[in-house]
């Protein structure tokens, strides 16, 4: 049900990316995305969101959904500028176990 990926510079990893929901349900997540520091503002969080959409079109699903909180910012631009739309909000409760606001974004793939 859950895929990981790393994204590397040479030998060195600079992002991290797990997709789930890939035995069933609605449609899969893009459930985490982080990026270094050092990779941040050089086009690799696109280059990986890309990726989780080429991956899971090949496995046959037309559509894919990310969750952030609303504080997050640089991932609701992010999410925005590669075509995802914000179909709801809420609260959500974060891998820190803090309850926070917030947001799930979708595409349709083409």
């Amino acid at each position: 049900d859950e895929r990981n990926f790393l994204i590397s510079q040479g030998e060195r990893p600079i992002a991290w990316l797990r997709i789930n929901g890939l035995c069933g349900g609605e449609h899969p997540w893009l459930s985490m995305l982080a990026v270094s520091d050092s990779a941040r503002r050089r086009g690799v969080g696109s280059i990986a969101v890309r990726y989780a959409e080429s991956y899971v079109w090949d496995k046959g699903f037309r559509r894919l959904g990310i969750h952030t909180t609303a504080d997050n910012l640089p991932a609701q631009h992010l999410y925005l500028k590669c075509g995802y739309t914000l179909t709801e909000r809420g609260e959500c409760t974060t891998g820190d176990g803090v309850v926070r606001a917030g947001l799930t974004f979708v595409k349709q793939l083409d």
